[in-house]
């Protein structure tokens, strides 16, 4: 992974993201040149006015076009000011009233975004307990009617926005994709309260419940892919979801217990957030809390229960979750049809869910939900880069 700020993995593994999640480089570049001494002391107070900046900045820009009558500039405006702004909060306590505002705003630039895309991108509420969770629905290209799907599951601190790329590149396939804010992640923990949960085949069962009502979706062809704790959060839901016809892990998490465990003593480390957003999506006050919480976020015990088609990959040199978890969810799922991919530093992609070139998981993972469940071809075995290795 390129390290933008040398030193400083958190916010150089940021930028990276920024850019693969729909920033544009000349706009990133800017800010990073002008946030290099701020990277040393790591702080908050500059990143955010960078990035906030930048967000306005392009808002307005949306709104210029878009008064020109030129609606499709307007669109790739909003959605990068969607994230920057996204961006910019990233390292904000949750009790800074700008953490919401910010959020807020970002959401709105992406709805200005998904109204003016073609076809159009549709906001849904997702029946959860006593209340909902809010998604977006990337429609797949390709003649109407029912159309195989895939459930999206973020990591620790990312957002259904910021996996676009990812859902245009399986839409482009015919898939249509559900990008959820569920327990834990953006919206649901900012603004209803939803904190994270070790059993997420609850909300996972909501989200596929959701899905199977609709007449556009069939019901027999739904994934579920997760990235980073999504590498948790979708096996655990696949565990106990055996109506879903495929899993993928982008970036396994055998044991999130451990990964906190490496993490908690060194916050300038390898660490893509801070300490203060794992203690409040989490819903506790000391990290030692933290700790007793995570206690069950492990597959041992229940990945044997999963019987779909997997894929699992990972990056060789993952600097936030060790490769070692990839193998042992490998050699732990129950399914006869599984294959483990690594990510090598000689192809790209070897750092964590490959952060240094997205592209390569975007087509690997799509081609293989494309082989598995369109196609009907059957995809097993261990790839080490570009060697097949069992």
């Amino acid at each position: 992974m390129y390290y933008f700020f040398p030193g400083n993995y958190m916010w150089s593994q940021a930028v990276n993201r920024a850019v693969q999640s729909g920033g544009a480089m000349g706009e990133v570049a800017t800010v990073v040149a002008a946030l290099q001494a701020a990277a040393r002391d790591y702080d908050y107070e500059a990143w955010y006015r960078a990035w906030h900046t930048l967000g306005e900045h392009l808002w307005r820009q949306g709104e210029r076009e878009l008064a020109a009558d030129h609606p499709r500039s307007a669109r790739e405006s909003f959605l990068r000011a969607c994230s920057y702004y996204q961006w910019a909060i990233a390292y904000l306590d949750f009790d800074d009233p700008r953490k919401a505002a910010g959020h807020q705003r970002s959401v709105e630039a992406f709805g200005r975004f998904a109204a003016l895309a073609e076809p159009p991108i549709e906001r849904v509420e997702i029946p959860y307990e006593a209340t909902s969770f809010p998604a977006w629905l990337v429609p797949g290209a390709g003649a109407a009617g029912r159309r195989a799907a895939v459930i999206f599951l973020p990591g620790l601190e990312s957002t259904k926005e910021q996996a676009l790329p990812f859902a245009q590149a399986l839409a482009a396939r015919g898939f249509s994709v559900l990008l959820p804010d569920g327990p834990g992640v953006g919206e649901a923990v900012l603004f209803r309260g939803l904190l994270n949960r070790y059993d997420y085949e609850v909300p996972g069962r909501a989200m596929f419940d959701s899905l199977v009502a609709r007449p556009d979706i069939d019901a027999g062809r739904i994934a579920v892919v997760g990235i980073s704790m999504g590498g948790y959060r979708a096996p655990r839901f696949a565990a106990f979801e055996p109506r879903l016809a495929a899993l993928v892990a982008w970036g396994a998490v055998w044991d999130w217990a451990a990964v906190w465990a490496r993490r908690v003593g060194n916050e300038r480390g390898e660490v893509p957030t801070t300490h203060r957003h794992v203690m409040h999506v989490m819903g506790a006050h000391t990290l030692d809390e933290v700790a007793e919480r995570v206690r069950n976020w492990r597959l041992e015990g229940v990945a044997h229960q999963i019987r779909c088609p997997v894929l699992i990959t990972h990056g060789e040199r993952d600097a936030q979750v060790p490769v070692e978890q990839a193998y042992a969810l490998y050699e732990g799922v129950g399914s006869a049809q599984k294959e483990l991919k690594i990510f090598t530093a000689e192809e790209g992609g070897a750092a964590h869910c490959q952060n240094d070139n997205r592209l390569l998981a975007h087509a690997y993972i799509a081609d293989w939900l494309e082989d598995v469940l369109l196609r009907g071809r059957p995809r097993q075995g261990i790839i080490v880069g570009w060697e097949r290795r069992a």
